[in-house]
């Protein structure tokens, strides 16, 4: 009888542990649809995936602003000693990452029918891929739904979270301008922190080894974020 017991024991203990590696593994939601717009300002073309009642893009915006105080395009330390190929590492970056912009510009980068997502947005598109209520509305690292928001395919079946990092105009360590190329990505959302007061506006930010998601508020105008846009399904 007793070993008949520690088997069942066993037997429970098996399927709880399994439970719980499903439960913590990450989970993948495949879109509901997928297609592409053109940005009829500059011919740009977006490919997007409809997650329940809203559709996101799979790139990063490229609507150029000609004004590097509130836009610009990754150009790394590379440059100095290549500066005869300026508009060759130029086009690498801008094709690959898009454009850098303080928020009041990425209001601006929107293209018609589109918009720069709000923090509920941003919550509304986490929740459905598999985040809690509870943890979405949460500050700092979150969730479990990073890692297939990162997942690069090549029909654009997902969101393609691209990690190139920021721009900004602080000095620190004697770092100037871009950093974190390759190790986080940062995109901005469209609402004010009312915590932090005017000027600080939430973000979401990515990192190579992580599959949380970090929900914090930035200063809108010393820093340039990348911007993914999204519109409602009517």
């Amino acid at each position: 009888m007793r070993k008949v017991w520690l088997y069942l024991l066993c037997v429970c203990v098996a399927f709880a542990t399994a439970a719980c590696s499903d439960d913590d593994a990450p989970r993948t939601v495949a879109p509901d649809a997928v297609g592409t717009f053109v940005d009829e300002r500059d011919g740009y073309v977006y490919h997007y995936v409809r997650y329940g009642d809203q559709e996101w893009t799979c790139e990063n915006s490229h609507f150029i602003i000609r004004d590097g105080v509130v836009c610009s395009v990754y150009q790394g330390p590379e440059l100095e000693s290549n500066t005869n190929n300026f508009d060759d590492f130029f086009m690498t970056y801008y094709d690959k990452y898009g454009c850098l912009y303080t928020y009041e510009a990425a209001l601006r980068a929107a293209p018609e029918g589109w918009r720069l997502p709000t923090d509920e947005d941003w919550q509304k598109l986490e929740r459905h891929l598999g985040m809690s209520a509870e943890e979405a509305a949460g500050l700092d690292w979150r969730g479990n739904v990073a890692t297939q928001m990162m997942e690069r395919t090549e029909d654009y079946s997902g969101m393609n979270i691209l990690l190139g990092g920021y721009y900004t105009n602080y000095i620190t360590g004697g770092i100037l301008y871009w950093r974190y190329m390759g190790v986080y990505g940062y995109y901005w959302t469209a609402t004010q922190d009312a915590a932090k007061g005017e000027g600080y506006y939430f973000a979401r930010k990515f990192v190579y080894n992580k599959s949380a998601v970090w929900r914090q508020s930035m200063e809108g105008s010393n820093y340039q974020l990348y911007v993914r846009f999204v519109r409602d399904v009517k």
